[in-house]
């Protein structure tokens, strides 16, 4: 690697990296800060607690969504171009398609890797890792997906689920993946997928609650790191997305 890539390789991590820190960190609890505030006002017949979860929910996916458009736009990149050249159906099935598969190469993934660290957790928790394995991909930020379908209809639902997952496709496929492009596939793909799985520790009760989201994170980073960077198109990614999401988390 030649100096003006080095140059270009510290300087892209440096941006996403910070934006990335901004969104999971102080962007965070700026977001659950807001929706304490508003939930009284909506939670009239049902727990305040579920109320924050999902207004928390809209305000990180709308931040984080900002986020990665400004960035985009500020690298000079066309918005559009992301969307693809055009919205046909076919990409709509070809997502489903792909977020079918995904969402079972990452169970039988977590099933493997959850596997393989019980006797850890049980040797770190002792009894106590019973109660954790009856709650172990349901804790955290998880919650909040399933407050939204238990709160709102179900095409209100789908569209706060959707907001957080359009964020992130455009932070670690859009944003990352564009930066990084000039340094090559592997970099791009491999770099911009590590930080996607280091995310999915943020806001969870503890390394081995995370890890089923983690092993989603393996699977959804790399195929639609690839993906994206074969066809930089976002459209199906978040088809597929969601269609895992709801497969797999909730």
């Amino acid at each position: 690697m030649n100096t003006p890539e080095l140059t270009w390789l510290t300087a892209a991590a440096a941006v996403i990296f910070a934006t990335v820190y901004v969104q999971y960190k102080p962007g965070a609890r700026l977001a659950l800060r807001f929706a304490r505030a508003l939930a009284p006002r909506f939670a009239h017949s049902v727990p305040t607690a579920q109320v924050t979860s999902v207004l928390a929910l809209i305000f990180s996916g709308s931040s984080g969504l900002f986020l990665a458009v400004v960035m985009i736009l500020a690298a000079g990149t066309p918005l559009l171009g992301l969307l693809g050249g055009h919205f046909g159906i076919e990409l709509v099935f070809l997502g489903i398609g792909l977020g079918v598969a995904e969402a079972a190469v990452s169970l039988l993934l977590a099933s493997s890797a959850m596997a393989a660290t019980i006797p850890l957790r049980f040797a770190q928790l002792g009894r106590d890792a019973t109660f954790e394995l009856s709650i172990v991909g349901r804790g955290g930020w998880i919650r909040s997906y399933s407050h939204a379908l238990d709160l709102l209809p179900i095409p209100a639902a789908l569209a706060v689920i959707l907001l957080p997952l359009a964020a992130e496709e455009m932070l670690f496929r859009g944003m990352a993946l564009t930066f990084l492009r000039p340094n090559g596939p592997i970099v791009a793909i491999v770099g911009s997928t590590f930080l996607f799985i280091a995310v999915q520790f943020t806001g969870m009760p503890s390394w081995f609650s995370a890890l089923p989201a983690a092993c989603g994170a393996v699977v959804v980073g790399l195929v639609h790191g690839y993906l994206f960077w074969s066809v930089p198109t976002i459209l199906p990614l978040l088809v597929a997305h969601l269609v895992y999401f709801l497969f797999v988390a909730l």
